[in-house]
This record gives C-alpha cells, sequence and structure tokens, in this order.
C-alpha cells in the first residue's frame, strides 16, 4: 500500500512539474476540429440547444464525449466563477493523470511495480 501512494505521488507530481515547465508557446491548443466542432458544440449544450452545429443540424461528425466532457468543464468554471483556461487545463491534467494509473494497473498486471511505475511515467 505504501508503494502505491509513493508511486502515486510521483506521477501526479511528474505530471504538474511537466505542465509547470511546458512553455507557454506550446500550452495553445492548436487543433482545428477543437476551434471548429468540439468547442462550439459543448458552447450551444451548455446554452439548452443540445448536441447541435451551428445550422442547427445533429453535431455527429464526432462522438458525443468530449462534447458532453467540455459542457460540464464550462459549466463548472461558470459556476465557479474560474477562467474557462484554468478549468480546461485542470481537466486536462486529471485526464492525463488518470490515464498515467490506468497505463500502471495494465502494466502491473504484467510487469513487477517497480517496472509497471516505470512504463507509467514514460
Amino acid at each position: 500500500m505504501v508503494i502505491r501512494c509513493w508511486s502515486l505521488r510521483l506521477r501526479w507530481g511528474v505530471t504538474l512539474l511537466f505542465w509547470a515547465l511546458l512553455p507557454s508557446q506550446y500550452q495553445h491548443n492548436e487543433s482545428t476540429d477543437y476551434a471548429h466542432f468540439y468547442e462550439p458544440v459543448a458552447r450551444r449544450l451548455l446554452q439548452g440547444e443540445g448536441l447541435t452545429e451551428a445550422n442547427g443540424a445533429p453535431a455527429i461528425r464526432y462522438p458525443p464525449g468530449y462534447p458532453i466532457l467540455l459542457a460540464g468543464v464550462f459549466g463548472i468554471s461558470q459556476g465557479f466563477n474560474l477562467p474557462e483556461a484554468t478549468a480546461l487545463s485542470t481537466m486536462t491534467l486529471l485526464c492525463v493523470g488518470l490515464s498515467a494509473v490506468f497505463v500502471f494497473f495494465v502494466a502491473r498486471s504484467v510487469w513487477p511495480p517497480w517496472s509497471a511505475l516505470c512504463v507509467a511515467l514514460v
């Protein structure tokens, strides 16, 4: 149990350190699908317009999971009066951290704990 707590803290620390040291020019989202699909659909969902595109058509070009998640993040940021960039960065950190935890558990089913920790840190 001590190894689990220590390794979890280490993974979170490495992730937070990475994001803190990442130059600001690399922190910007350059993907066009976010700006042209995911974010607008999430904002319309949050406004009560449903999963629709700007022309009113159903937003079925991509799966609906990410716009739903974004709508939740935008709603939480508005509810707590947080900047959206902070809420999105927090969501990204949580997702990256959870991914590392899942990779660790999968790797641990194959390798010893220390080897699995190395895989999860990479």
